[in-house]
């Protein structure tokens, strides 16, 4: 089951940018954004401590401004503080994006997660954002990240958030016609070996 979490943290500050050259001036005016109080040191502190103390502490890779900086390509377990030391060799000074994606195998179980945060937005724009692929029922789905949201309060301090998660009969849904499609492909071969004995 899937479920998305977006924040909107505490301490975010509306910046204007004003235009630089004529051609801004005329057709783009002056420009609002927002942006977060975390600097990227403190905000991969954070994140470690909020996922890493719920159980998360595989990570699959890690992105700054869209730039690879780990990849876990040797299946490593518990690699989750070393690739926040990685990334500490690219702190970006101003803005900064960060994919963090996680992955929790324990049990036989393919969990998967991710976060993304934009230290820079458009207004409005939510700066957090929590992605998971997990073998739940959405009502469990639904429990994990609201759990994530009250960390975050707990670290980082929430101004707002929105809780989205996929319903468990359209799964069913889905499920059922896969299996449905992979029959009716088996049917067909069969009948097409059929023809060939004949």
């Amino acid at each position: 089951m899937e479920g998305t979490l977006k924040i909107d943290l505490k301490g975010t500050e509306v910046v204007v940018e004003e235009p630089k050259n004529w051609f801004q001036k005329i057709f783009v005016g002056k420009k609002e954004y927002e942006k977060e109080a975390a600097t990227q040191f403190q905000y991969l502190e954070k994140i470690y401590k909020i996922f890493s103390d719920l159980g998360w502490k595989n990570i699959v890779s890690l992105e700054v401004n869209s730039e690879t900086v780990y990849e876990d390509e040797e299946y490593k377990e518990d690699d989750f503080r070393e690739a926040v030391e990685k990334a500490y060799e690219k702190v970006e000074e101003k803005d900064f994006d960060v994919v963090i994606k996680l992955e929790n195998t324990e049990g036989g179980k393919e969990d998967t997660l991710s976060v993304d945060f934009a230290s820079k937005h458009d207004v409005g724009e939510y700066p957090l954002e929590v992605e998971v692929s997990l073998e739940k029922s959405s009502e469990e789905v639904n429990t994990f990240l609201t759990g994530v949201k009250e960390k975050v309060n707990e670290v980082f301090g929430v101004e707002s958030g929105d809780i989205e998660v996929g319903d468990d009969d359209e799964e069913d849904e889905e499920e059922e016609e896969s299996e449905k499609e992979a029959d009716e492909v088996a049917q067909k071969a069969e009948d097409s070996d059929k023809d060939k004995e004949e």
